[in-house]
Order: C-alpha cells, then structure tokens, then sequence
C-alpha cells in the first residue's frame, strides 16, 4: 500500500515540474531523469505484487539515487518518497540490509523538508517500515528503539486518528520484539504504560489489549485463578475476544473460562487466514529464533541427521569451499543456493556457482 502511495506523491512532483518553468521551481527534471523514475515507479508497484520486477526497479532507483554521488536528481520534497519506495523494493525481495539504508536517507530528506515538529503519516510510515527491517534481520532492540520513536512521536488524544492506529502498531510491534528476546517483564511495562496512556479499556486497541492479557497470562499462570494478575488477563483477553481481533485471543480466553460452546469460525478460510498470522501474538516461543537464524538451524540439523544438503558458512567457511570444490571439475557450473542468515520465505536467495560465491566473501571477515 505504501508503494502506491509514495509512487503517486513522486508522479504528482515529476509532473507539477513539468509543468512550470525554471523561473517558477527551483529545479527541472531532465527527461531522462523523469522518464526512468517514472519507470522505476511502476515496476515497484508491479514488484509488491510479483517480485520478479523488483530486480530491475531496484537496478533503476539505484541509477536514479544512487549514482551521482551527493547529486539530488529529484525535487527536494520529492526525495522523501523516491527512497522510501526504493527502499520497500529492496525489502520486497529481502534486501532488508540494504533497504535499512535506504530509509534512513529517506529519514533524512524528510528532516531537511520538514515544515513543522508534527509527524506525518508518510514519515511514520517509513519509521514503521524501517522497524520491520530490523526485525526481520533479528535486530530486536535496534528495533524497539525505532518503534518507541513512533510511540513516542505519534501521540494523539483521538482513538480513530491515524496517529492513534500507528501509535498501537508500534506498542504492539515494540512488545513483540521484547518477547523475542525473552523479556516478558519489559513487554509487559511497554503495554501497560501504553495502557494508561488510553484511560485503560476506554480507547485501548484490543489487538493491545489481547497481548497485554496473554502476556499477564502467562506471567500469572502460577499464581493461581484467584490471582489479582490472572484475573486482570482475563478481563483484558475477553475484550480482545468480544471485539473479534484474533482467534489466538479469543481461544485462549475459552479457553481459561472453560467455555465448551467455541466456535469463532464460519468457514476454513477463516480460520487459515487468521491463524496464519499467529506468529504475531505472544505464544510466538522465543526460542524459535534457532529456527529463523539459517546458521543456528544448520548447525543444529548437521549435527543430529544424517541427509542434509552440504553446506558452508560464510564467509567464515570460505577457504573451506574453496579448498574442496574449486579445483573440482566444472566447478564454475556447479551452483549452491545462497541464504541470507535472516532471510525468510526465500526471499533474498541468490543462485550462484562456486567461483561467483567465493568472489562475493572475503575470509578476512568476520
């Protein structure tokens, strides 16, 4: 959805110079210049449906942005947007080191144009963006620092404001972050303060809600039902079941109650799209980071099976690689199968042959 936003933002600038003289705007546009950022525009958009035009938008923005040194190809305003839309594409295809880059210079132009203290939608949204990198990558308090930025930022006494639903997100995402690295106790301070924030159930967002309650769920779990948390957890999961957010809340709330007639579902489509998004809840084990990090997971399956493909870790297992396969036959042929260390949903992965892998490390680094 950012994509068409941002792209639109730039199309209206590139076109609004067009349209005056250098007299009236500081700066023209060459045509070369508009004609590829127009381009770029829609391959990026085309990219957030299918992937395969990411390559080549990512090869036109770089072009645009990235060529003429400190250059600024676009109008001021227009800078904003052109690297966060660069940046999105990056991330599409799980560029998300490089994609970091791009938001903080998006970040940046943003500053530069900035007319008042207030936070706009479209520079949260590049914020938000940016933490998702992170997260993806398994920066977790890298992240949580960004997303506090947003809390913090995106404070507004209106519950239907866009600033209250980005503030929400960020709690939520900021909480979740603390749960991955086994911190309970901090997930909980950062909803709970958010809580307050909102004069308690009166505006609290029930997705917030059924993570506060699933979170004091699970700290009170052995204090017993009579416990002043326990029943607090299950208060705040009711309203998160009774406002229909999440299937994970609403089943632990019957969970806990024992309530035998649950059936929150109306067809299997349901069910598969809501549950496809439980790794977003607070039952999302901590420990699964040895599955999401590839080095763990490889280091762990080598050592306990037998069939598993050959593999190396590099750039640390370079001379490794190159000691065994580069003197082999065809060895230029014979491709390996690249994988990020936090990449997911094969996003990211490269094919390349034995001599393409060993030019793209340095053994030297670490």
């Amino acid at each position: 959805m950012m994509l068409c936003t941002a792209a639109s933002r730039i199309f209206l600038l590139c076109c609004a110079v067009a349209a005056f003289s250098s007299a009236v705007v500081a700066m023209v546009i060459s045509p070369s210049v508009a004609s590829a950022t127009k381009s770029a525009m829609e391959l990026s958009n085309k990219a957030n449906i299918d992937p395969s035009f990411a390559d080549e938008a990512c090869k036109l923005w770089y072009s645009i942005l990235c060529v003429n040194g400190d250059d600024i190809p676009l109008p001021l305003s227009a800078m904003p947007a052109a690297h966060a839309l660069y940046a999105s594409t990056l991330a599409r295809v799980g560029r998300d080191r490089e994609a970091l880059v791009q938001h903080d210079k998006s970040l940046l132009y943003f500053d530069k144009c900035k007319a008042s203290e207030q936070i706009t939608k479209a520079e949260a949204d590049v914020l938000l963006a940016k933490s998702k990198s992170l997260q993806r990558l398994m920066r977790y308090r890298d992240a949580i620092i960004v997303l506090k930025e947003i809390s913090s930022r995106c404070h507004a006494p209106d519950n239907v404001s866009w600033l209250r639903i980005c503030q929400s997100e960020a709690i939520e995402r900021a909480a979740l972050c603390s749960m991955r690295i086994c911190d309970l106790d901090s997930s909980i301070l950062i909803l709970e303060d958010f809580e307050k924030s909102t004069h308690h159930d009166e505006n609290l967002n029930p997705n917030v809600a059924g993570m506060l309650g699933a979170s004091l769920l699970l700290k009170a779990s052995s204090k017993g039902k009579n416990d002043e948390s326990y029943l607090r957890a299950v208060q705040l999961l009711q309203y998160a079941s009774d406002a229909a957010v999440s299937p994970i809340y609403s089943w632990v709330y019957h969970l806990v109650t024992e309530k035998a007639d649950f059936n929150p579902f109306d067809s299997f489509t349901n069910i598969y799209a809501a549950f496809a998004e439980a790794n977003n809840s607070p039952f999302d084990d901590a420990g699964l980071i040895k599955l999401d990090d590839k080095v763990r997971l490889h280091s762990i399956i080598n050592e306990c099976e037998k069939f598993w493909p050959l593999g190396y870790v590099l750039p640390r297992e370079k001379d490794a690689l190159a000691r065994e396969w580069a003197s082999k036959v065809d060895s230029g042929k014979l491709t390996w199968m690249l994988k990020d260390r936090a990449g997911y949903g094969s996003h990211g992965n490269i094919i390349a042959t034995t001599t393409e892998v060993l030019s793209m490390y340095d053994s030297s680094e670490s």
